[in-house]
């Protein structure tokens, strides 16, 4: 097959106002080209004639970046595609996958970055009246008039250097990287594309109380309470005595953490801190637009589940009254409704799987509640709260994956739940007792598992782990393979034509018209239980429609 290396160099990151300054691009074999796009030239129309080329191979590192900018400007990108950071992070996901990194350490190649051309000299008048030299950092739309040639070689380095990482690569892809993930990055692209509306008068109003906070509680302080040093000096002189003692960091200074200030009971600080990290996180970025886009990375973890920034919405508090009022601000556009729906406990599922523990896997088999389960045989009791549902699904899973009574206790702490060490003790101790066979085999995977280094997920992915400190290897497996059934279950939606919004840990927010939403729902779950299944343990999808996100 063909194929059609590029590149695109950009006055910026978004689309829909930067614009498109140079493309670098290299067909099979050829010497590399450079297209000027306001020149209606002949290499111009040869370049998109590639790309609308169904037959040709399109090759980018980051591709959905250069594709998104295309399609921006009206350009068809047509046939496989093919990202070498994809294809170079699955096969290392401990290694750095920016191609100047890449470049660096697998051909040992001098690379320029695009910040080295960014500067200009310039004479100023010093405060003694003198002239002097002074480098000022520059917009790339300006360096690029300033030293077009210089811009020029970068493109031409980073065509190149991705042709050489493609040629590495190409012969030693996975099927799951062909198949599954480079074809994601359409999906992916689209989810970003589509975006979710936002309730701005909600948001002004929710900006509002968060700044009142703020101001109310910095104005019972003479401190700055953003400053660590300050708000330890302050617990020092207050009345917490002894306990201070418990609250040392590593250089025997005072912690100032979220974990010390819930020990040491000091809720005006946490409150301000939330309120703080909301406001200008979230709230006052989210007004800049009534559409929020946020960006998922496939490259963003290293079990392969998809991450997202700017903003991270998976870090939005789900526990908190601020962060559901934050999520009730996300809605459907008119004439729509959101359907949420989620993984049922898709991981204790796949330990019942792998592990192969009758008592296990009974919960699943005989349709329980995971986390309730655990829950009652702590407390001995028929009927739990949602506190106590909270305690098991936490220290549950976690104690699987080899957390420390202290860590336990660290967590349920950090989310202001009530309980003793001793509490969290007892349960992990339960729960280790309760199912030796699980254990046991977590055991036998992890020693078999630490002497090869390498796991082999659901999909069949093989991920190369780190030798050298002791890892809980299940914890890896068993969170892979989760990003493996949301993957297919991702693809499989998309295919299917439905509009996805979001997609958070195992959860994904799709957009349907009202008049649709009950057919969609059965048709949703559906494609969603059915894109894999286990062989004895079922596949359960929680599935809603709602009017906003924070409703779910």
């Amino acid at each position: 097959m063909q194929f059609l290396v590029f590149d695109l160099e950009t006055t910026g990151l978004d689309k829909t106002k930067d614009k498109i300054i140079l493309i670098g691009y290299k067909i099979n074999n050829h010497i590399s080209d450079i297209i000027i796009p306001n020149e209606n030239s002949e290499s111009w129309n040869l370049f998109f004639s590639y790309l609308k080329d169904e037959n040709i191979l399109k090759v980018g590192h980051n591709i959905m970046f250069d594709i998104g900018f295309l399609e921006e400007k009206g350009c068809t990108v047509s046939g496989p595609i093919f990202d070498t950071m994809i294809a170079y992070y699955q096969k290392y996901p401990f290694k750095q996958h920016g191609l100047k990194q890449i470049l660096e350490k697998e051909f040992k190649q001098d690379v320029v970055e695009l910040e080295d051309l960014c500067w200009e000299e310039r004479l100023i008048l010093n405060k003694k009246g003198k002239l002097k030299r002074k480098r000022i950092k520059i917009s790339i739309e300006e360096a690029y008039k300033l030293y077009p040639k210089l811009f020029e070689g970068y493109c031409l380095q980073d065509v190149e250097g991705t042709f050489k990482l493609f040629n590495l690569l190409k012969n030693d892809v996975s099927s799951w990287c062909e198949n599954i993930e480079f074809p994601l990055i359409r999906c992916i692209s689209d989810i970003q594309n589509n975006g979710m509306k936002l309730d701005i008068e909600k948001l002004k109003a929710l900006r509002i109380d968060l700044e009142k906070n703020i101001l109310r509680i910095r104005n019972n302080y003479s401190i700055n309470l953003n400053s660590p040093k300050q708000v330890g000096k302050l617990l020092l002189q207050g009345e917490h005595g002894d306990k201070l003692k418990n609250f040392l960091t590593p250089k025997k200074q005072i912690s100032t953490g979220k974990l010390a200030l819930i020990r040491l009971g000091e809720e005006e600080i946490l409150s301000y801190r939330e309120s703080s990290k909301l406001l200008n996180t979230y709230v006052v970025p989210m007004l800049d637009s009534d559409i929020l886009r946020g960006h998922f990375n496939q490259c963003g973890t290293i079990t392969g589940r998809i991450s997202s920034s700017k903003p991270n919405l998976q870090n939005i508090p789900t526990r908190t009254e601020l962060g559901g009022r934050i999520r009730k601000c996300i809605i459907p556009r008119e004439a729509y409704n959101f359907i949420v729906a989620d993984y049922s406990q898709i991981e204790p599922r796949l330990l019942a799987h792998f592990s192969g523990d009758k008592k296990w896997s009974n919960i699943f088999i005989l349709h329980e509640d995971f986390h309730s389960f655990v829950t009652r045989e702590r407390f001995k009791k028929k009927e739990i709260n949602k506190n106590e549902r909270f305690i098991g699904k936490t220290v549950g899973l976690a104690t699987v994956y080899g957390a420390s009574v202290s860590r336990l206790f660290d967590v349920l702490t950090s989310a202001k739940v009530d309980v003793t060490i001793n509490d969290v003790s007892n349960i992990r101790s339960q729960i280790i007792n309760g199912f030796p066979d699980l254990f046991s085999w977590i055991d036998r995977f992890n020693k078999r598992t630490g002497n090869s280094g390498i796991i082999k997920t659901i999909g069949g992915r093989l991920i190369s782990l780190p030798r050298d400190r002791y890892i809980n290897f299940v914890n890896y497996l068993i969170q892979a393979s989760a990003s493996d059934i949301m993957k297919l279950g991702l693809l499989n939606l998309y295919h299917a034509g439905f509009k996805i919004l979001s997609t958070i840990h195992d959860e994904v927010i799709i957009e349907v018209k009202k008049e649709d939403t009950l057919n969609s729902i059965k048709e949703i779950k559906d494609i969603m239980e059915n894109s894999f299944k286990l062989p004895a343990i079922p596949i359960i999808v929680d599935i809603k429609s709602c009017i906003n996100w924070g409703e779910k």
